[in-house]
């Protein structure tokens, strides 16, 4: 039942992105525990500058491991003062204890797929300056000059391409983390899930993630500490979109209700 009702909702159910309303429920959040969330972003931000000054094997792990599982941790402390519940700063590593694998595995993937593109990229930006590397041995100073006039517009527009790409699959794929940890899907089912309902509405999806950004800049430059706010609000203002489209619980029926009510 719950799988039928997610294609509902990711293929066919309508629903508005209402930006405004995220952003304001997000900042409301924020408000009832604020101090929650802070010591949450603190944490993330020693523990990611910890791994880094481990040699060789820190950055890869604190990169394909721990941010992403410590980013479904926000998400569940977004879900639980949202909905009133009991939060502590150990539901930080939540994702720790579900899901964990998927997590993870999501995360390489979606690296996977931003690669791709990148990879194409370079073979023709290879393959573009390899033909004119024959120049700079005929004549040096024109090297650079030469690649502008015959190849500067191509690079340009497959930059412009490759760039194109790489927002539509950060907007696309931004809930995949919540559809594995709060409906229990696989990793690459997560993704899928998350583009199909992304990409009915991406415009204004793309427009959250963008006023999104402009707040966090907007709060560095507030002497940086404005960003111990915006970057826990855009968290929310994420899950509370996720929410408030798909839903992090499940909705009860009428006999479950009952069940419950007693």
């Amino acid at each position: 039942m719950q799988n039928n009702n997610l294609h509902e909702t990711t293929s066919t159910k309508a629903f508005e992105v209402n930006i405004g309303s995220y952003i304001s429920q997000a900042f409301n959040t924020f408000g009832k525990r604020p101090g929650l969330f802070i010591g949450a972003l603190l944490i993330f931000m020693l523990i990611n500058i910890g791994m880094s000054i481990i040699p060789f094997i820190g950055s890869i792990l604190g990169s394909f491991v721990v941010q992403p599982i410590l980013l479904v941790g926000f998400f569940v402390l977004a879900d639980k003062v949202f909905h009133n519940d009991n939060a502590t700063l150990s539901d930080l590593f939540e994702g720790f204890k579900k899901q964990t694998g998927n997590i993870i595995l999501a995360n390489l993937l979606l690296i996977l797929i931003i690669m791709i593109p990148v990879a194409i990229f370079v073979g023709v930006l290879f393959a573009l300056i390899g033909t004119s590397l024959l120049t700079a041995f005929s004549a040096p100073e024109q090297f650079v000059s030469t690649i502008l006039a015959s190849s500067g517009a191509t690079i340009a527009l497959a930059y412009v391409v490759l760039l194109v790409i790489i927002i539509y699959i950060s907007v696309a794929y931004q809930f995949g983390s919540m559809f594995i940890y709060f409906k229990n899907l696989q990793a690459w089912e997560a993704l899928e899930a998350s583009r199909k309902l992304v990409s009915r509405k991406f415009f204004s999806f793309a427009g959250l993630l963008l006023l999104l950004g402009l707040i966090n800049i907007l709060g560095m430059l507030a002497l940086v500490v404005g960003m111990l706010v915006t970057i826990p609000v855009s968290y929310i203002a994420i899950y509370i979109a996720f929410n408030s489209i798909v839903g992090s619980r499940e909705e009860l029926d009428d006999e479950d209700q009952i069940i419950e009510h007693m």
